[in-house]
Order: C-alpha cells, then structure tokens, then sequence
C-alpha cells in the first residue's frame, strides 16, 4: 500500500506528493516515456524470451560511471548507483507491469494462498547463470537469506518475506509477515548464484557477465552468450569507477559515460537537447487530488463542482510534462485488486458552471501546497486556474511539511479519512485473505466516488539519460533500471 509522505494542498482542497515502498501504490499506465519528442511512448514489456541476434549494426561499447564498489554482491551493496548496475547482470523473481500486474522475468507463474500468508514462485525451466550452472529455487532461497542477513540497498524489499521453503527444484515458496498481501510489489530483488561468494566477481542470469575488472579503476561486461532472453546488442560495456556521485554526473556531461540514472523529477532538463534520449519511468510516487469536508466542501454538491471543474490531463501536462494517468478513485486502475470502477467525474466545465454554490456564505476555496516541491506547486496552480474558469473564488497558501502533517490530524477530514483507509497498510490488519482484500478496497473506493470524490494522478517522475549515439530501447523498472538494455546497440 502507499506510504503516505506528506507534501502538499490541505484544507478545502488537498493535492499529496506520495511515496510507496508497498504495493498498492502503483505506477503510470503510460508506462516508459522515450522523450525524444513528447509523443513518443514504448509499452514497458520484459524482454521476449526467444533468442535473437543483434550483430548487425552492433554498437561496439557501452560506458557507465559508478563509484568505486566495495562489491558487487547484491546483498552487500548499499548505493543506488552500484544498485543500477546489477540490473544488468542480475534479474528479479519478476517486475509489475505499469497497470501493476505481476510481470515474470525468471518466474514462470506466481500463486497467491487463499488465505494470504504466502506465495508460491514456480521458475522458468533451462536458465543457466554465467558460470554455467542452472537457476533452481535453493538459489533463490540463497539470495534470499543473504538479503535479509544484513543491510543493503534491497532490505526495504526484502523485509515482507519471514521465511522461504523450497518446495521442489524449481518451486520456492515465500511466507509472508502478516497483512503483507498487499505489499508484495516490493519483492523486487536481484537472484545470485548460490555458488557465489566473490565480491568483485558477480554471477547472475543477465544479459551480461564480468570478463574482467581491474580493482579501483574500471570493469568490463561482455554479452552473455546463454542469456534466456535477447542477445544484446552492446558488444561490451565499460564500468569506470569514480570518487562518488557526484563524479558520475561529471562523467555523463562531460561525455565519459553514456548512461546517467537522474534524480527524481530531473530529467525533463535533458528531453529536448539533441545528444540525449530519455526513458522516463514511473516510480512509487503518485499525486492526489481531495477534498476536505467542511467549508465550502462541506457540501456534497459544491465538492461535485470542483470534481466536474478538474481535467486531470491539464493537471498532468501543467505539473508533470504531461506524461502520466489519472481515476478517481485512490489508487492505480488495473492493479491487481482493481475493483474496476468507471471514472465517475470527467471533467465537465459546463456541468460544473451549472451547479450552484449552496450551504456557505463564503464560497473561496482555499489551497494550501508546500511551496518547496515543484511538481505539487504547479499542480496547485493549474488546478486554480479550472476552478476559476468554472466561476469559483481560490487562494493559494504556502504551507510548509512541518505545519502541513498537524493540519493533517486536526483538520475534520472525511475524504483524508477515507484515503487513509485506503493508504495505509495497517488498515489491513484483519483482511484474512485476498478477496477479502479485494472486497474491502471495493467498498473504500465506491465510498470515495460517492462520499468525496478525488482523483490520484501517477506520474513519470524518474529518468534515465541516454546518449543519442546508442539506439534501442530501454525499458528502467523500479529496482532495475537498465532492464532492456540488451535492446540498446
């Protein structure tokens, strides 16, 4: 479920900025943006699983910048750049898919217990790892164990799971800690080699292997000649390792590396310049759009009013370049216990001009947005220029973190306590199984139709920077952000 980390708009009107390491919050349906131009969009998909070769028109090296790795193990690595990396050589159990359905990359079928307290992974038959031996459920159990032995950049994924049993070669069951059916996008995670115990010496099942690596100075990956999936279309690529962070910027701009992995809600300063392409993604990270109950929402109809007045497309293209996707109920549509409401509130301006303001003597509607994030700022103000256009009265107030989370709890607020049921996993406590789950989500989200409408806008709000002398396609995941770089040449 999403994390509610608090952003912006309360009072009458309320935009949130949310982060999600759980699983219902889930991810753009516009899927991975290639932002040569703004209409161009590639469906993320996974690598098709029948070999074909790319040796025509073979680019001949591809250059990446890291900090120096203490070790390329997945367990043991905590920084997000080294993270970006072993996207390459290692692969997860499976993805979610941009509509947040399970994505298999080495699973082959996944299965949910009826009652919730675990799943059944079943993994694709003849997948071999770089040192030859063949991927069985005691290398994902392996993997597992390690992850959860000590602290590293995958923990927060990883920390659903209590348990695994292998239940044969090639089936591992994961149990799950209590009331953690609806976070199981977080098992995200790379599977080693159980064989494998070298720090610089990474075995997993990517598209590619290590041929060498020539310590606090630069590595080499090769293609792997028995990848499952398509043979990459980079002859090699080139790892230079560089002080910190900081230098793998440097690295980037100043032509060194040909891939950067940007900071969230940086990228769109790269998508017109002619030497980039840029492969935007979802992250965990959504907009909401709600209402308070009481002033001039106190009224069913005046919040009516305001829902036929917004055009969340116009929201999306005025706050985040227009990439992204909207409903009207608090989470993603097509997640995996979407009930599957239609929208109830499209934007309507002369539907909204018609319903007359009724209960309340003052009918301005006051914002209030955390003046420090950039994306709910322009959310806020492409939101008061619709409501204006529709004859109401809006204010914009600054509003910082601090001063925003105590309105929060002060604040008489049925539409904040209906998306908190829906936001919060700890309301998930006594759902005993998955379509309990389900039903439960049916009866919040009809309730946030009828009751207090509010719309929940995923975004692409993180980027990765490609040079423009590589084509291909790249297809950056949450967690592994260079999936489909063996499409690149």
């Amino acid at each position: 479920m999403k994390r509610m980390i608090s952003i912006l708009l309360l009072f009458v009107l309320m935009i949130m900025l949310t982060g999600c390491g759980n699983a219902e919050g889930e991810k753009a349906s516009s899927g991975i943006q290639q932002n040569k131009r703004p209409s161009e969009t590639s469906e993320h998909t996974i690598a098709p699983t029948a070999k074909t070769s790319q040796k025509e028109g073979e680019a001949e090296e591809l250059t990446l910048a890291i900090p120096t790795p203490v070790s390329l193990l997945p367990w043991e690595v905590m920084d997000e750049t080294t993270k970006d990396l072993l996207s390459l050589i290692y692969e997860p159990l499976f993805v979610f898919s941009d509509e947040g359905r399970i994505q298999p990359v080495l699973a082959q079928t996944v299965t949910i217990a009826d009652d919730a307290s675990y799943i059944d992974v079943e993994l694709k038959r003849d997948i071999y790892f770089h040192d030859g031996s063949l991927l069985d459920a005691g290398d994902v159990s392996f993997s597992i164990d390690q992850l959860r032995r000590q602290k590293n950049a995958y923990s927060e994924e990883i920390s659903i799971i209590s348990r695994t049993t292998i239940v044969d070669f090639y089936t591992i069951r994961l149990y799950l800690k209590k009331d953690s059916l609806a976070s199981i996008e977080g098992l995200v995670f790379p599977i080693g080699c159980e064989d494998s115990y070298s720090k610089l010496d990474p075995v997993g099942t990517g598209p590619f292997k290590l041929e060498e690596i020539e310590e606090k100075h630069e590595m080499r990956l090769v293609p792997y000649e028995d990848f499952h999936g398509q043979t990459p279309g980079i002859a090699s690529v080139r790892c230079l390792f560089v002080k910190d962070p900081a230098a793998v910027l440097t690295a980037f701009s100043s032509g060194r590396s040909d891939l950067f992995h940007e900071e969230p809600l940086a990228w769109d300063q790269y998508q017109f310049q002619e030497k980039y392409t840029v492969y935007s993604y979802p992250s965990f990270e959504a907009l909401y759009i709600a209402f308070y109950e009481n002033g001039f929402t106190s009224v069913l109809s005046n919040r009516q009013k305001i829902a036929f007045a917004i055009d969340t497309a116009e929201v999306l293209k005025d706050a985040a370049w227009g990439y992204g996707t909207a409903c009207d109920i608090p989470f993603h549509p097509g997640y995996w216990y979407d009930p599957g409401l239609e929208e109830r509130y499209p934007q309507d301006t002369a539907k909204a001009e018609s319903i007359a303001i009724s209960g309340i003597s003052v009918s301005e509607i006051r914002i209030y947005v955390n003046p420090s994030d950039t994306v709910a700022v322009r959310a806020a103000d492409s939101v008061r220029r619709q409501l204006e256009k529709a004859g109401m009265k809006v204010q914009i107030t600054n509003q910082e973190d601090d001063l925003y989370d105590l309105r929060i709890v002060h604040e008489n607020v049925d539409l904040f306590r209906a998306f908190t049921l829906l936001g919060d996993p700890e309301r998930l406590e006594d759902l005993a199984d998955e379509e309990e789950l389900k039903e439960e989500v049916m009866n919040m989200a009809v309730y946030a139709q009828v009751k207090v409408p509010i719309y929940f806008l995923c975004y692409l709000d993180k980027g990765v920077i490609v040079s423009s002398h590589l084509s291909g396609r790249l297809q950056p995941h949450e967690g592994f952000v260079y999936l489909g770089a063996e499409y690149l040449k």
